[in-house]
């Protein structure tokens, strides 16, 4: 009979199977005897094929199960991974069963298995369930095959002197593409925190160091913070009276107790006149003040480059003048 295509292409791979498990390292001696069992029961025929027949740890091995039956049978076959102990299975080879000019069918699989290092090594008993097509009643037979122990080749490994008696150096592991991103990230993450931090920390002292100023002390600062914006120069002339009566007016409610931030003018000069420590002229230097500050706040008004150098000159002054000539108690 002439072989089949799928035939010729097993053949090539059990045969590259075979070759590989049978490569051994230099120095090793030749490949043991397989073990073959055949059972041949009801008229079917199974051989079990363990090649080599010793287990090296190190090595690969080739389990080959042929079967022969008649084609009236039918044939329940087992599993052959379920049969294995102490052996993981690399790779199956399961070609379409064959039948011949007698009228047997066959069947051949080959099964490259692995040995697992320090285990025990065997292959157990088989179990084919059989169904004559001519019997009636269907009853069932069975074939069983025996178990395989195959020995194990132990080769002893003669101790390196060298390395027992030298320190081994170290293994430099390089990083992945994957740790360099995460401490990159954990660096920025620290950084950014600690930026925060030192802003934080710097915009805190400097809080406490203008709570712990005198209200003239506190007044002139916020002067000077408020005329290096230079609000006139970018035509917020709205803005910058806004704020320059808001220090004046907070200055006083600390300076004297009056709550100006929060009376109208007309309501906070009426108060002022009725305090001993604003003398007549002083109170009518702050309703000059304040009067032309509400002009440009309220009405719209857009003053000259001498009235905001007067306003600005206004505030100073009065600020000045006020400040008790004893040292104050910080507020």
């Amino acid at each position: 009979m002439r072989p089949h295509g799928f035939q010729i292409v097993f053949l090539v791979m059990a045969t590259v199977l075979l070759s590989a498990c049978s490569q051994r390292p230099e120095g090793h001696t030749a490949a043991p005897e397989d073990i073959t069992h055949t059972v041949q029961e009801h008229g079917v025929t199974v051989t079990l094929t363990l090649s080599p027949g010793t287990v090296d740890p190190r090595e690969d091995a080739l389990l080959t199960i042929q079967t022969r039956y008649p084609s009236g049978l039918h044939i329940d076959f087992p599993e052959p991974a379920g049969a294995l102990e102490g052996f993981a299975v690399a790779a199956v080879l399961s070609p379409p069963d064959t039948r011949d000019a007698a009228g047997y069918r066959s069947r051949e699989t080959v099964l490259r298995l692995t040995p697992t290092p320090g285990s025990s090594y065997r292959i157990a008993p088989m179990l084919f369930s059989i169904t004559p097509g001519t019997e009636a009643n269907g009853a069932t037979l069975y074939l069983i095959t025996p178990a395989i122990r195959p020995p194990v080749q132990r080769t002893p490994v003669a101790p390196d002197t060298a390395t027992l008696t030298t320190q081994p150096e170290p293994l430099y592991i390089p990083p992945t593409p994957t740790e360099i991103t995460r401490w990159v990230l954990l660096a920025a993450l620290v950084l950014v925190v600690l930026a925060a931090m030192y802003g934080i920390g710097r915009k805190l002292r400097r809080r406490i160091k203008i709570m712990m100023m005198s209200p003239t002390e506190r007044a002139r600062y916020e002067l000077e913070r408020l005329l290096a914006q230079d609000l006139p120069g970018k035509g917020l002339f709205k803005e910058f009276y806004f704020a320059i009566t808001g220090i004046v007016r907070t200055y006083i409610e600390r300076r004297h107790g009056i709550r100006a931030p929060e009376l109208t003018t007309p309501e906070f000069l009426e108060a002022a006149a009725n305090r001993t420590e604003f003398e007549p002229a002083v109170v009518e230097r702050l309703r000059l003040f304040l009067e032309s500050a509400d002009l440009v706040k309220f009405a719209a008004w857009t003053p000259t480059q001498h009235a905001i150098q007067d306003t600005i000159e206004t505030a100073q002054a009065y600020i000045a003048e006020d400040e008790p000539a004893s040292t104050e108690g910080r507020n």
